[in-house]
């Protein structure tokens, strides 16, 4: 069978499938993508930049390392990072006034809202306690399986995302914003436990604090297993399909060279 096309329809064809291209063919050079991520800091992740002690406003860390290796160093991008509260990074996140968000665990909402990127590195869920609780014992709360948080005040950040620590996360009491604000009530007795990523709270040293001293023991959640992270892509985001693309592959080259294992030690070793 022969098609026929009279010129208008061929022309409104040749027309339809220009633009096309032009939409997934457009490049990220020289645009200027706009990164969100948590205030509270996530170290070694992202966070503040410490100059003899005072907080700076430049915005660094593993993740930030690899976000400015693909989009700035591949892609000749522009990348400015903005560190709001994380539910309002999200918030604005899906209404497209950021295009990116580093440091994500997955949930379903997240994947319905979002379109996440390959993982690029792992966490260990755990939870801390005040050892001061438990003189004659060593290993904290009798916790041997998820049932057990049950028995405790357990305390986490508003806005955080505790479905892979392998418990009933509607026992969480959420109300602190900081892991200062959550420290704070685990030595005031207003919480037993407080959950936390361990690589975390050892990345922040970087920001001179030290959460787990002597004074402070840990343990991985019973069951759980090393949660992924993310990043999150604005499916408003007018460059939606290039970020995916040029992310995700730019993880997985990172991944195959060795270079994301060696970018990360430099923060999680050195």
């Amino acid at each position: 069978m022969i098609f026929k096309f009279n010129k208008v329809t061929l022309y409104l064809t040749l027309i339809l499938i220009m633009s096309s291209f032009s939409t997934y063919a457009r490049s990220l050079e020289g645009q200027t993508i706009r990164v969100c991520d948590d205030g509270a800091e996530w170290p070694p992740y992202t966070y503040f930049l410490r100059e003899n002690g005072v907080k700076t406003d430049k915005v660094v860390g593993f993740s930030v390392d690899v976000v400015n290796s693909i989009l700035e160093g591949e892609y000749k991008a522009k990348v400015i990072y903005k560190l709001p509260p994380w539910k309002r990074c999200l918030r604005e996140l899906a209404q497209g006034r950021y295009d990116l968000a580093m440091n994500s665990s997955y949930n379903k909402e997240r994947a319905k809202t979002y379109t996440l990127t390959l993982p690029y590195y792992k966490v260990t869920p755990s939870y801390i306690f005040f050892k001061g609780d438990y003189p004659n014992n060593d290993d904290g709360p009798d916790i041997k399986k998820s049932s057990d948080f049950s028995k405790y005040i357990v305390c986490g950040l508003r806005g955080y995302n505790y479905e892979d620590f392998n418990m009933d996360v509607s026992i969480i009491n959420s109300n602190a914003s900081t892991f200062k604000q959550a420290f704070a009530k685990l030595r005031y007795k207003r919480c037993n436990l407080i959950l936390a990523r361990i690589e975390i709270l050892r990345g922040f040293k970087f920001l001179d604090q030290d959460y787990l001293t002597g004074a402070f023991g840990y343990r991985q959640n019973p069951g759980s297993e090393a949660s992924q992270f993310t990043m999150l892509i604005s499916k408003e985001s007018p460059y939606h399909d290039q970020l995916k693309s040029a992310l995700d592959q730019g993880i997985q080259k990172l991944k195959d060279t060795g270079k994301l294992k060696k970018m990360l030690n430099r923060y999680l070793y050195d």
